[in-house]
């Protein structure tokens, strides 16, 4: 028999309009306030903090999109998020960490149908995005959790294999059983680095102080040539470069094209301004945000075709001194 719930659209509450205004959900949307609240029933360490965080991101999410805050959030209404939104794979971890336990699968096999994304398909998205949500923000033992979001995908894996032909399925195999053997050889988890961290900064403690000017330069050059946002803080902007930890609210939005990310990243590390790191695309998703698109790794490592602003980018980041 078939749940009638499956006929209710799930759709995105959108800005723009004065409250009250109808709000149609699922109960398997990705709901930013009913995650909120599930979450804020739990007991755990440093509560307070960590839905204050919580809460920002939310608030932040409402800025960017011209959504009352303060009338979804104090009256506990939902505030529903489509798959095209920025961070989406936070917001995604976040409800599952705060979810039915029992419930999970069928909260997966809902969001798959809705799930509209061509850099990634949503099972990997699910084994690699929000599985590292879930494992590096979890605010209690969430190791249960984990294990139910790898049995799913790996269920995923299988469905797709049985979909395919015998010389597929010997190809796949071998793959498979070469990766295994790599991992037994090479299984030490990957460190993604909170953010970038400048070489000047490891001479020099006080670089950013003695390298004010220069620093301020680059910081006005990126918000005037349309790069980051125009309401992009200058502590904001050095906090980005100093290998510290950045809360979601305080992620810089670039304003400019992902591929002019990409290049402006590859340019930092290939003039030795920033320190080399192995995942630099998933460190670049822990510090910038894009209101009209998802930042993801993958995305960001194939977002480097031709690029008109090369040029420009060269300039901004001679303003940073290597000496």
């Amino acid at each position: 028999m078939k749940n009638a719930l499956d006929e209710i659209e799930c759709i995105p509450t959108v800005g723009n309009m004065e409250p009250p205004y109808q709000i149609i959900s699922h109960p398997y949307c990705i709901d930013i306030i009913s995650t909120y609240v599930s979450i804020s029933k739990m007991e755990f360490e440093n509560k307070e903090y960590s839905l204050e965080v919580i809460k920002e991101g939310i608030r932040y999410y409402c800025l960017s999109n011209n959504i009352n805050f303060n009338y979804h959030f104090d009256n506990k209404l939902p505030l529903v998020i489509s798959p095209s939104t920025n961070n989406f794979q936070w917001f995604f971890g976040l409800q599952i960490i705060g979810f039915d336990i029992n419930k999970i699968n069928a909260l997966l096999s809902f969001q798959k149908t809705r799930f509209i994304e061509d850099e990634i398909d949503f099972t990997t998205f699910i084994e690699f995005s929000v599985y590292n949500i879930v494992k590096n923000y979890s605010i209690q033992n969430n190791i249960e959790r984990l294990k139910i979001l790898m049995d799913w995908v790996n269920n995923q894996r299988l469905i797709n294999l049985n979909q395919i032909d015998d010389s597929q399925k010997a190809l796949i195999d071998n793959q498979t059983k070469s990766s295994s053997y790599k991992s037994k050889i090479h299984n030490k988890p990957k460190k993604i680095e909170p953010s970038f961290t400048l070489n000047g900064i490891l001479k020099d403690s006080d670089y950013f102080n003695n390298h004010a000017t220069e620093i301020m330069e680059a910081f006005q050059l990126l918000k005037g040539g349309g790069f980051i946002s125009k309401e992009t803080k200058y502590d904001a902007f050095k906090s980005i470069l100093s290998g510290k930890e950045i809360p979601l609210a305080n992620r810089i939005e670039w304003s400019g094209k992902i591929k002019d990310l990409n290049r402006f990243i590859t340019l930092l590390e290939k003039n030795k301004i920033i320190k080399k790191i192995k995942l630099k695309w998933d460190t670049t998703c822990k510090c910038f945000t894009k209101t009209e698109k998802s930042l993801h790794p993958t995305l960001l490592r194939k977002s480097n075709g031709k690029n008109d602003n090369e040029e420009k980018l060269l300039l901004i980041i001679k303003n940073f001194p290597t000496q």
